[in-house]
């Protein structure tokens, strides 16, 4: 709005840029799943565990599997793919 006057905390709510953990949240509602790789590649995430500490500490449920794959060498790697679990509450 013209001429609105706003204090100091709410231009910086306002002007803001998504934190990581933002960004992690909204790609996990979007996708489902996240892998390290696709964290630091598709969000510039490059600790996916501690952004999914973070975000399990705010309440969101997240399900782990460990899945493998040959990397370039042929040599099978292992990494942790997180999964957003569906609470349900959408029935409401």
């Amino acid at each position: 709005m013209v001429g609105e006057q706003l204090t100091l905390p709410e231009r910086r709510r306002r002007k803001r840029k998504p934190t990581q953990v933002d960004r992690l949240a909204r790609y996990l509602g979007d996708v489902g799943s996240v892998s390290r790789y696709e964290a630091f590649v598709e969000l510039g995430i490059a600790e996916l565990s501690n952004r999914i500490g973070e975000l399990e500490a705010q309440g969101v449920r997240l399900r782990r599997e460990t899945e493998q794959r040959k990397n370039r060498y042929q040599d099978t790697v292992r990494y942790t793919r997180y999964y957003l679990v569906d609470t349900g509450d959408d029935d409401a």
